[in-house]
Protein backbone atom coordinates (compact mmCIF):
# COMPACT_ATOMS: atom_id res chain seq x y z
CA UNK A 1 0.00 0.00 0.00
CA UNK A 2 1.08 3.54 -1.23
CA UNK A 3 1.96 5.82 1.51
CA UNK A 4 -0.36 9.16 1.05
CA UNK A 5 2.03 12.28 0.76
CA UNK A 6 0.85 15.06 2.78
CA UNK A 7 -0.56 17.83 0.71
CA UNK A 8 0.83 20.70 2.91
CA UNK A 9 -1.45 23.03 0.62
CA UNK A 10 -4.78 21.51 1.88
CA UNK A 11 -3.48 22.10 5.63
CA UNK A 12 -2.88 25.76 4.94
CA UNK A 13 -6.05 26.15 3.12
CA UNK A 14 -8.10 24.36 6.05
CA UNK A 15 -6.46 26.54 8.47
CA UNK A 16 -7.38 29.82 6.20
CA UNK A 17 -10.73 28.24 6.16
CA UNK A 18 -11.15 28.28 9.93
CA UNK A 19 -9.28 32.24 10.24
CA UNK A 20 -11.81 33.43 7.94
CA UNK A 21 -14.75 31.73 9.12
CA UNK A 22 -13.87 32.83 13.11
CA UNK A 23 -13.13 36.06 11.56
CA UNK A 24 -16.35 36.53 9.95
CA UNK A 25 -18.41 35.48 12.89
CA UNK A 26 -16.95 37.94 14.66
CA UNK A 27 -17.73 40.40 12.74
CA UNK A 28 -14.37 41.29 11.87
CA UNK A 29 -13.02 42.70 8.37
CA UNK A 30 -10.11 41.64 6.71
CA UNK A 31 -8.95 45.05 6.81
CA UNK A 32 -9.00 45.41 10.55
CA UNK A 33 -7.65 41.61 11.25
CA UNK A 34 -4.43 42.23 8.76
CA UNK A 35 -4.08 46.03 10.15
CA UNK A 36 -4.16 44.76 13.75
CA UNK A 37 -1.56 41.68 13.30
CA UNK A 38 0.26 44.27 10.79
CA UNK A 39 0.30 42.25 8.26
CA UNK A 40 -0.36 43.65 4.18
CA UNK A 41 -4.33 42.82 3.37
CA UNK A 42 -3.14 41.12 0.28
CA UNK A 43 -1.00 38.47 2.63
CA UNK A 44 -4.09 37.90 4.91
CA UNK A 45 -6.16 37.28 1.97
CA UNK A 46 -3.52 34.91 0.83
CA UNK A 47 -3.29 33.24 3.82
CA UNK A 48 -7.32 32.84 4.56
CA UNK A 49 -7.13 31.18 0.94
CA UNK A 50 -4.58 28.94 1.58
CA UNK A 51 -2.39 30.53 -0.75
CA UNK A 52 0.92 31.48 1.78
CA UNK A 53 2.04 29.83 4.43
CA UNK A 54 1.88 31.12 7.95
CA UNK A 55 3.98 31.52 10.72
CA UNK A 56 3.46 29.93 14.15
CA UNK A 57 4.26 33.46 15.50
CA UNK A 58 1.29 35.03 13.47
CA UNK A 59 -0.95 32.12 13.65
CA UNK A 60 -0.13 32.26 17.47
CA UNK A 61 -0.98 36.57 17.42
CA UNK A 62 -4.57 35.46 15.01
CA UNK A 63 -5.83 33.11 17.90
CA UNK A 64 -5.36 35.50 20.44
CA UNK A 65 -6.82 38.24 18.47
CA UNK A 66 -9.82 35.95 17.38
CA UNK A 67 -9.85 34.40 20.25
CA UNK A 68 -9.76 31.17 20.02
CA UNK A 69 -7.36 27.96 20.28
CA UNK A 70 -4.34 27.61 17.78
CA UNK A 71 -5.40 23.72 17.77
CA UNK A 72 -8.73 25.05 16.53
CA UNK A 73 -6.87 26.64 13.64
CA UNK A 74 -4.27 24.01 13.16
CA UNK A 75 -6.43 21.29 13.45
CA UNK A 76 -10.27 21.91 13.93
CA UNK A 77 -10.54 20.87 17.66
CA UNK A 78 -10.22 23.17 20.21
CA UNK A 79 -8.24 22.52 23.66
CA UNK A 80 -11.46 22.26 25.40
CA UNK A 81 -12.34 19.29 22.98
CA UNK A 82 -8.89 17.65 23.58
CA UNK A 83 -9.26 18.04 27.36
CA UNK A 84 -12.75 16.77 27.59
CA UNK A 85 -11.70 14.01 25.88
CA UNK A 86 -8.85 13.18 27.30
CA UNK A 87 -10.70 13.18 30.62
CA UNK A 88 -13.59 10.91 29.04
CA UNK A 89 -10.37 8.39 27.99
CA UNK A 90 -9.48 8.79 31.75
CA UNK A 91 -12.62 7.64 33.01
CA UNK A 92 -13.10 4.64 30.29
CA UNK A 93 -9.71 3.43 31.71
CA UNK A 94 -10.92 3.63 35.38
CA UNK A 95 -13.99 1.88 34.16
CA UNK A 96 -12.20 -1.25 32.46
CA UNK A 97 -9.85 -1.69 35.80
CA UNK A 98 -13.13 -1.93 37.89
CA UNK A 99 -14.19 -4.57 35.18
CA UNK A 100 -10.82 -6.56 35.04
CA UNK A 101 -11.02 -6.77 39.12
CA UNK A 102 -14.74 -8.09 39.24
CA UNK A 103 -15.79 -11.82 39.16
CA UNK A 104 -16.53 -13.69 36.45
CA UNK A 105 -20.40 -13.69 37.46
CA UNK A 106 -20.62 -10.23 37.78
CA UNK A 107 -18.59 -9.22 34.69
CA UNK A 108 -21.84 -11.33 33.30
CA UNK A 109 -24.32 -9.28 34.63
CA UNK A 110 -22.79 -6.39 33.35
CA UNK A 111 -22.76 -7.69 29.94
CA UNK A 112 -26.61 -9.00 30.38
CA UNK A 113 -27.51 -5.33 31.68
CA UNK A 114 -25.84 -3.48 28.74
CA UNK A 115 -27.68 -6.28 26.52
CA UNK A 116 -31.00 -5.46 27.63
CA UNK A 117 -30.41 -1.51 27.55
CA UNK A 118 -29.36 -2.01 23.85
CA UNK A 119 -32.76 -3.79 23.20
CA UNK A 120 -35.09 -1.16 24.35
Amino acid sequence: MKNKKLNTNNIYLLIGNRIKETRISLNISQIDLSNTINIPLNNLIDIEEGKQKISLSLLSKISTILNVDTNYLLIGISNNIIKHNIEKLDEFIQLFKIIRNMSYNEKIAIYNILNLSESE
